[in-house]
């Protein structure tokens, strides 16, 4: 029925198409991969207020802590001065004495606020000290604000 020229033709024509198609969903495969891990963190944190109490000593600090990247974060991890802030805090965000991780939605914020009731100074804040305080992502970023404590 067909000749061998057009049994060529078809057969070039079959095998273009196949190459296409298979580069196409390899170009889509790859754009997916990047898209997926290209995703980034944007977090703000910043210094609401730090208070002495007069009455019993406690010390008192506030962030503001916003989602400002594309997609939900959480923070797993609160370290000051590059320790866990169990060491520092003895309350988290009224909480208790252990720091509870959080999710953040894509323009989403919190006030997060940290409580130092030992008013011996045995552990914890010293007044007149600088600290700096990282809210540590579950994908390992570091978003980091620095205190001076009154």
């Amino acid at each position: 029925m067909f000749g061998h020229h057009a049994r060529t033709a078809i057969t070039d024509i079959i095998l273009i198409a196949v190459s296409i198609t298979v580069a196409v969903s390899i170009a889509l495969w790859i754009s997916n991969l990047t898209l997926m891990h290209t995703r980034f963190e944007k977090i703000e944190v910043e210094n609401q207020g730090v208070e002495r109490s007069s009455s019993n000593g406690e010390i008192e600090v506030w962030f503001k802590v916003r989602n400002r990247g594309p997609s939900t974060v959480t923070i797993n991890m609160l370290l000051i001065n590059g320790e866990p802030a169990e060491h520092y805090v003895d309350s988290f965000n009224s909480t208790g004495n252990t720091f509870q991780p959080f999710t953040l939605e894509s323009g989403e914020e919190v006030t997060y606020k940290l409580i130092d009731t030992d008013t011996q100074d045995t552990k914890g804040f010293r007044s007149g000290a600088m600290y700096e305080f990282t809210f540590h992502t579950a994908k390992g970023n570091n978003f980091k604000s620095n205190v001076k404590l009154p």
